[in-house]
């Protein structure tokens, strides 16, 4: 069997459709007057990401602004998809075939077909070459469709992330923190002739730096959605796998520079050198070496800087902002929980909040859930005092054992639970 890409755990994948090069060797069979074919990888042009969005799996014809696209015949099978979510497979998700598109100025083929790695809409073949033409084309389907849209992120080593943009996460931490987090970040996107105004080179890298649990990715998804609102930036990720190179590496960055403000995302950075093949020469390069990119805003975050090497950290034309999440101190605390247990009497979350200096929020999110659940068990609508005593005594035991890494000793060893 023959294997190309690697799943997020870092296995080998089959091939499950055509490589670039065989798709360009079919279509020229079926239209040989066509002297070449563009291979248009959009992955990390948001814009077009909503080509997918045009209904050719079930119309034949339609318009968008001032583009009319009609489907054309072709020796490629159909493909519905079903993902469990509806009654029926949805043929207008993930169309393939091929659309000539028209316009007073134009007149192209765009062909969408099942890549290598399974995926449909990574990559089109076009029979034009002009990358301007192509842009304003993807630029009015996005805003033919941008009202349904959700952000996506474009993963390098695993599947694309998609974000509500309209959901609403309070993250707790200091509002000083907050606040000069999201304004550097904004600052980035804000103007970006300021940079060239002064004379400085337009990229920036942001490190989150913390315990795990201490908010650092809940922030990231909160910038995510106050970029993505405001600015609309092409957004990627990359999650390491064992298998995964500096080729994987280079593409990434590459896709991501774009020159108009793009946004990359480096979850676990410890990882990335030392559970891969990614040396720690690639990174440096991607990151302020020759081949850094322009345009471009790379937050990363780590549970253990001590893990990262020295010239990562201690260089701000990598990382030039290093922001710390600490455990929430005593009053973040409290504010949290009088903000989820509206309900309970301030005595009981002050002796909460006393007692639980070494929990992170999300041990204090786990409370609220155990007490949720204990209530639902209990035929009650409300957490009361009673439920939410019994959650905390049961997580503070987990807590406890935790920090022996659930190694019990033999007095403690009796089989048994915990009744609210």
């Amino acid at each position: 069997m023959e294997y190309c890409e690697y799943d997020p755990f870092g296995n080998p994948t089959p091939r499950r459709g055509m490589t670039t090069l065989e798709a360009a060797s079919f279509l020229a069979k079926v239209y040989p007057k066509v002297k070449s074919w563009m291979c248009w990888r959009v992955a990390a042009q948001r814009d077009a990401q909503h080509i997918l969005k045009i209904p050719a799996g079930k119309q034949k014809s339609g318009r968008i602004g001032k583009w009319y696209w009609t489907r054309q015949t072709l020796p490629y099978p159909s493909i519905s998809y079903w993902y469990g979510r509806s009654k029926k497979p949805h043929p207008t998700d993930n169309w393939v075939g091929l659309i000539r598109v028209t316009a007073e100025d134009a007149d192209f083929l765009l062909f969408s077909f099942l890549w290598t790695t399974g995926a449909i809409g990574d990559m089109f073949l076009t029979s034009t070459h002009d990358t301007e033409l192509l842009t304003r084309f993807a630029k009015d389907v996005a805003a033919h469709f941008d009202d349904e849209a959700r952000i996506r992120i474009t993963v390098y080593g695993g599947p694309d992330i998609h974000i509500e943009p309209n959901t609403r996460e309070r993250v707790f931490m200091s509002e000083a923190l907050k606040r000069d987090i999201e304004t550097q970040v904004d600052s980035f996107f804000a103007d970006p002739k300021v940079y060239k105004k002064l004379g400085i080179p337009y990229r920036r890298g942001f490190l989150f730096v913390g315990p795990p649990g201490t908010g650092k990715t809940m922030m990231m998804r909160e910038l995510i959605r106050q970029t993505w609102h405001k600015y609309k930036p092409s957004i990627a990720a990359i999650r390491p796998h064992r298998h995964m190179d500096e080729c994987t590496l280079d593409l990434a960055f590459a896709q991501a520079d774009s020159g108009e403000g793009s946004l990359m995302i480096l979850e676990d950075l410890d990882t990335l050198t030392k559970e891969t093949q990614i040396t720690r020469a690639g990174l440096l390069a991607q990151l302020d070496g020759l081949e850094a990119k322009t345009g471009l805003l790379v937050i990363a975050s780590t549970n253990n800087p001590e893990d990262i090497d020295s010239a990562l950290l201690h260089r701000p034309s990598r990382f030039d902002r290093v922001w710390h999440f600490n455990l929430p101190d005593r009053q973040l605390r409290q504010e949290y929980l009088q903000n989820v247990f509206a309900n309970v009497k301030n005595s009981l979350l002050d002796d909460i909040a006393r007692d639980t200096s070494e929990w992170s929020f999300a041990y204090l999110k786990e409370l609220r859930t155990t007490a949720a659940l204990m209530s639902i068990s209990n035929d009650r609508h409300v957490i009361d005092e009673r439920t939410l005593r019994s959650a905390y005594d049961l997580l503070s035991d987990q807590f406890r054992a935790g920090k022996k890494n659930h190694v019990v000793s033999p007095a403690e060893g009796n089989v048994g639970f915990r009744v609210a």
